[in-house]
């Protein structure tokens, strides 16, 4: 499933959020980690936030859907 970032980010007190869309135009909130930024970057926290949203690994409030990507999570992505 692609996310699209919408441009918008908001700094948090354990990362990054990013507002992004889904392909049906549901707003989904990609919250990487300091940790995650600062190892691996957005590209990777990015492809690492769709493979978790596919396998509809989130948290979903009334207006958002949450993908929390962490250090741990992109370890596997990357498979180290």
């Amino acid at each position: 499933m692609v996310l699209t970032w919408k441009g918008n980010e908001a700094p948090t007190e354990i990362g990054v959020n990013r507002l992004a869309e889904d392909m049906d135009g549901n707003r989904v909130v990609v919250s990487g980690s300091h940790e995650a930024i600062t190892d691996f970057g957005w590209g990777t926290i990015w492809q690492t936030a769709e493979t978790k949203y596919a396998r509809g690994e989130y948290q979903e409030t009334e207006s958002n859907r949450f993908v929390r990507v962490q250090t741990d999570d992109c370890k596997a992505q990357v498979g180290v």
